[in-house]
């Protein structure tokens, strides 16, 4: 985990005003499962934008990009000016760590990582060691580099499951960008991305459409389209084949969870990444049993008694949607 969470502001004419939840409006998901949070922000002398943030995990890559779309005024009597721009500051903090981990700055991380930043007008990147970097950029704006640490920052639901709930985060600066009415920028936060990718995420999230959080709310999109576009957020390359991650951010590749998952994606009609997993799981068959857990080559751990059956159940579907037994004579 390195990119951990990101507070943003909204200046005007000297006033600041945090984006949270207490002025967060609505919520939408979209049909490519793109979530939508549109914010009623004051500003000052009776008047208010509304900003609209959209965000999606850009599939096949480490990356996500976060989309803030300042909504023309429209008439609306008490909305700011179209015209009179708002400076919008976005300030990441960071961390370094394995997902059951937490940070702590007295350890090493306060006096280390700020040595591994490096900064560009518009980017700032964050390498801690030769496996893992971390790119984070804005589409227009400036970073300030002004580093500064958040000790024991609470986490509440770490907490419910009897984990460490306190990390620190570090932050080496912030985004600032000005926002008129009808218009965006985009911060995309990327690890380990190869050096031209941001020119392929370029106009990856344009603001949402005309009407998609009106009317409370709601939004056009059929949940079970949703659900199915969900379903690859999911699954993950295992060398040749796949495997699905059971939950984010505590869980990686665990067997009856997986095959559970498969039945899903053979009734969404996604067979051939259906019979991916259900390969890699099956490689690792030993006397009838199958993994627990997986740890890249390490299956060792198979305590679980219903894997196997689940494992018969996935064959029995995917045989019966393909019309064919040929993946059972598979090796």
């Amino acid at each position: 985990i390195m990119f951990a969470r990101c507070r943003a502001w909204i200046v005007y004419q000297g006033y600041s005003q945090e984006i949270n939840t207490n002025s967060l409006e609505t919520f939408a998901l979209d049909d490519s499962c793109r979530g939508h949070w549109r914010y009623h922000i004051p500003t000052g002398q009776g008047e208010n934008v509304s900003i609209t943030l959209s965000l999606k995990m850009t599939a096949g890559e480490n990356a996500v990009p976060l989309t803030f779309y300042r909504q023309s005024a429209g008439g609306i009597t008490d909305r700011l000016d179209d015209a009179k721009a708002i400076q919008l500051i976005l300030r990441p903090d960071i961390e370094s760590r394995n997902f059951h981990d937490t940070t702590k700055a007295y350890t090493g991380p306060e006096s280390q990582w700020p040595q591994n930043v490096s900064c560009k007008k518009r980017e700032f990147k964050f390498m801690p060691d030769s496996n893992h970097h971390l790119r984070v950029k804005i589409s227009g704006g400036d970073f300030v580099p002004e580093p500064e640490w958040q000790y024991m920052v609470y986490r509440e639901i770490d907490a419910q499951r009897g984990l460490d709930p306190h990390s620190d985060l570090f932050s080496p600066g912030y985004f600032s960008a000005f926002l008129k009415g009808d218009q965006q920028v985009t911060l995309s936060a990327e690890i380990n991305g190869s050096p031209d990718a941001g020119a392929k995420k370029k106009n990856a999230l344009s603001h949402p459409t005309p009407g998609l959080l009106d009317s409370g709310g709601n939004t056009t999109s059929k949940p079970l389209k949703i659900i199915t576009h969900a379903l690859d957020d999911f699954v993950v390359d295992r060398g040749e084949l796949k495997s699905v991650i059971a939950g984010y951010p505590w869980f990686l590749d665990w067997g009856r969870d997986a095959l559970i998952f498969v039945r899903g994606m053979i009734a969404a009609r996604k067979t051939s990444e259906a019979l991916a997993i259900l390969k890699q799981f099956g490689r690792f068959e030993e006397q009838g049993t199958l993994p627990n857990m997986i740890r890249g080559n390490d299956a060792a751990n198979r305590d679980t008694s219903d894997a196997p059956l689940w494992f018969i159940l996935a064959c029995d579907d995917l045989t019966r949607a393909d019309n064919s037994t040929d993946l059972l004579d598979v090796d």
